[in-house]
This record gives structure tokens, sequence and C-alpha cells, in this order.
């Protein structure tokens, strides 16, 4: 479901939060559920302690029409992915990625505002991405929601112990 929240009425939520109670408006939206919120909410309706975890699915399971269709509008993961395009990231741009040999065009960077997608650069590593299932005339797309659903599986951040040198004088 994508959360339309023009009048800024919910404040305090995060991707991956479970939310209840709020008043809105269910719509589809080019074959996606939209919901317009109508109302302020009450802060108990979120709950941060229940995270929302994606189906890991592979990139024959996106090609394979009846998995893909028993799982609209699904949390979908793809680990160690490659694209198979060279450049930056454009919003409304279609991309082909490959996975233990299998390629498909099956990623869709296509939302209003995709912060920290658009113009950054295609990925040249394997990936995982993390994405909303999305069927558009026959075919199935895995739809990245932010700049953090397509990452590399690689911690950011290195403690002491982490990394060890030899030989140590």
């Amino acid at each position: 479901i994508v959360i339309d929240d023009n009048s800024h009425l919910m404040a305090s939520y995060n991707a991956g939060d479970k939310i209840s109670g709020i008043m809105g408006k269910l719509t589809c939206y080019y074959g996606m559920l939209q919901f317009s919120v109508t109302e302020a909410y009450n802060e108990d309706a979120i709950s941060v302690y229940n995270p929302v975890e994606p189906l890991v699915v592979s990139v024959s399971d996106i090609q394979d029409v009846n998995f893909m269709n028993n799982h609209q509008a699904e949390l979908l993961r793809m680990n160690n992915v490659i694209f198979t395009e060279t450049g930056d990231i454009e919003n409304n741009g279609k991309y082909t990625v490959t996975q233990d040999g299998q390629s498909a065009n099956c990623v869709w960077i296509h939302f209003w505002n995709v912060t920290g997608l658009s113009g950054s650069p295609i990925p040249t590593i394997p990936v995982s991405l993390i994405g909303v299932n999305k069927i558009n005339y026959g075919s199935y797309y895995l739809i990245p929601r932010k700049g953090e659903d397509l990452g590399t599986g690689v911690a950011q951040y290195l403690t002491e112990n982490d990394l060890v040198i030899y030989p140590n004088p």
C-alpha cells in the first residue's frame, strides 16, 4: 500500500512500521493500493517492534506469473543481483538484473519522490533489492520505495574488532 499523506497528518512513522487505527480513503492506482489519510492518528497506532519482513524471491520467481499473482503488492527482496545497465538511475526507468545466470527486466524506479535513488549511479556490484511487487501490462516489477531499498549487504561501519591486519610488527 502506498500511503498518501499530503496533509502531513502522520508525522512520525517509518518505512516498515505496522500502523492501525488510522482513517482515510483506499483506492486502486494503476494496480497498487493507495491509502489517503483523512484524519490525524493516535501515536499508539504505530508498532515499531513488528517490522515487515520482505519475502525473498529470485529473478525466476518474478518471471513466474502464477507466483507473482499470488504475491501482488507484497514487499519482496532479491539478493545478489547485478544490474546489466550502466550510468545513472532515472525516475520511471526500467532495469534488467541478473541473478544466478538468469536475467529479467524486472526493476522499475517508479515513484514520485524516490529519495536517494534518482540520479545516483547504477550499482556495478551485486546488491540486494527490496521493493513492492507491481504488475504493468502483463510484466512484473520490483519497485524500490527509497534509497535504502537498494543495498550492497555490506556493513557500513567496522569496529576495531572487525579488522585484523597481519603481520603486526
